[in-house]
């Protein structure tokens, strides 16, 4: 979905609870007897409440689809800088490096620490198992957001 599209389905969505906002104030004062001032209040609440909750989603999908187009996971979005840090830092990268660096780096780690190279000793079996979780997990959090 490009921007112009975009615009466009939040100036419908806009529009459509507008109406739909518009006819139930109407209903209302053209109804024998005196206005429900607090069922009119109750209805721009709701119009207003609903409105949000589909612009909010229609930009979740927007971001979601630029961000793809711009290969950036959207979940990085919602990851603390610091734990971005720590990820660069566990593999050994200055942050920022684009994603071929970051996994040609962890491939090398892999290889470098696999725990199939350690069995014979138990100790170094479990440390280097611990340290290709961390490379893995510091990988995917890089390259998946998570």
């Amino acid at each position: 979905m490009d921007f112009s599209e975009f615009q466009s389905r939040l100036w419908n969505l806009t529009k459509e609870h507008g109406k739909n906002l518009w006819s139930s104030i109407e209903q209302e004062m053209t109804s024998e007897g005196d206005p429900a001032w607090n069922h009119i209040g109750d209805n721009i609440k709701d119009t207003f409440s609903h409105l949000g909750m589909s612009l909010g989603h229609e930009f979740t999908i927007f971001l979601q689809a630029e961000l793809r187009r711009q290969g950036i996971p959207w979940e990085s979005l919602l990851v603390e800088e610091s734990d971005m840090d720590a990820a660069y830092q566990a593999l050994g990268l200055a942050p920022g490096a684009d994603q071929s660096e970051i996994k040609e780096r962890w491939r090398s780690l892999m290889v470098e620490f696999h725990p199939d190279r350690f069995m014979s000793d138990p100790e170094k079996y479990k440390w280097a198992t611990e340290k290709t979780q961390q490379f893995t997990a510091a990988y995917n959090l890089l390259t998946r957001g998570y």
